[in-house]
């Protein structure tokens, strides 16, 4: 929608307050969405304190996670299956501190090493 009204601004404000409340969503859907958008996105973007991508790679992720979440409005538990079918949740955050952060941060490290493996066996 922002991508398509050249609101890159507007883009990029969507992407970072997904970043911080759902990481593990963002990484997921980038991860689907290809080594490039991994990169931009998990190692070097938002997820990563780093620039957003482009308009175009940054409006993919925006809908693909937007499609993995299967039309879950909810406020209280949001929920998003990744494309081997698992559901997963997006943990309400306890709070913008550096400890709630960190925690946050090993999460999604948790969940892509748990990927990894998988896909390597």
């Amino acid at each position: 929608m922002h991508a398509a009204a050249g609101e890159h601004g507007a883009l990029c404000e969507v992407l970072r307050r997904l970043a911080l409340a759902a990481p593990c969503l963002l990484a997921a859907a980038a991860s689907e969405l290809g080594d490039d958008a991994f990169s931009a996105i998990v190692l070097d973007g938002p997820l990563a304190d780093g620039p957003v991508p482009d308009s175009e790679l940054s409006d993919r992720a925006l809908r693909h996670a937007l499609a993995m979440m299967r039309g879950n409005r909810s406020s209280g538990c949001i929920t998003y299956f990744t494309s081997d079918g698992q559901m997963r949740h997006v943990r309400q955050r306890e709070g913008n501190n550096p400890e709630s952060q960190a925690k946050t941060l090993a999460e999604v490290r948790r969940l892509l090493n748990q990927d990894l493996a998988t896909s390597l066996t």
